[in-house]
């Protein structure tokens, strides 16, 4: 177990995310499920049952929860917890959850138009999710970000290394630069999370690089109803020279 506390008292009027969802729950009259005063409350509720303390965790800052390694025998052979003691392609509980019981069929994906790609994303090494993009020094290492692209299909669109593209929707629109990459599927592109920043006062990061969830319209709903995972690569979009 690992401990991330505070380091420097937040700037202006912001607050933690517990602090903002205690306080909708008390305003919405259900402060009962969020029944705590502060994050090291909810702390000590996540160390039951562990033998270790707060006290101690923020001491050693790590606690290992075991003495060594627990590694499987491959002899003895791998336990799951499922009813089977076994990996489920079937299961139970999923049916019993009113869900499939079993693995869909494959559903092969629809086939794209001439300009059309599966738009996909993750995160640099540089940024903590899209909460550091303003940060002086993280600004400075990474300050916006490109669509990437494999060099055969920008080929057939004219487009080239560096070019200004449009990466449009029927609901949205994003402008920024193109790269060039073969490490990349032909049907694909590609861009990172956190960038073109609508809020005027990140002024290092404000309108720099393309907003992807921006571009990931109508997939609100569209979600695994077991394990609650949206399917957001499941976008398609257009690239076209800006």
């Amino acid at each position: 177990m690992i401990i991330r506390d505070q380091a420097i008292e937040p700037r202006f009027d912001a607050r933690p995310a517990w602090w903002i969802f205690r306080e909708l729950a008390r305003r919405l009259g259900v402060g009962q499920y969020f029944d705590f005063d502060g994050i090291e409350d909810i702390w000590r509720y996540q160390l039951e049952g562990t033998d270790v303390d707060l006290q101690t965790l923020r001491a050693k800052g790590m606690v290992s929860l075991a003495a060594k390694p627990l590694l499987w025998d491959r002899a003895e052979g791998l336990k799951f917890k499922t009813a089977s003691g076994k990996i489920e392609f079937v299961s139970p509980v999923l049916a019993a959850a009113g869900l499939p019981a079993c693995l869909a069929p494959y559903q092969a994906p629809a086939e794209l138009a001439p300009g059309q790609f599966r738009l996909v994303f993750g995160r640099p090494a540089f940024h903590n999710h899209a909460h550091t993009m303003n940060n002086p020094l993280l600004n400075e290492l990474m300050s916006e970000n490109s669509l990437w692209m494999h060099p055969e299909p920008a080929a057939a669109l004219g487009l080239g290394e560096g070019d200004m593209v449009e990466v449009t929707t029927d609901q949205a629109r994003q402008t920024g630069r193109l790269t060039l990459t073969p490490w990349i599927h032909p049907e694909a592109v590609f861009l990172y999370h956190g960038f073109g920043r609508s809020v005027p006062w990140q002024t290092r990061a404000y309108g720099k690089g393309m907003a992807d969830h921006r571009l990931q319209t109508g997939l609100l709903h569209a979600y695994d109803p077991a394990g609650g995972g949206n399917n957001l690569t499941e976008c398609v979009v257009r690239v076209a020279r800006a």
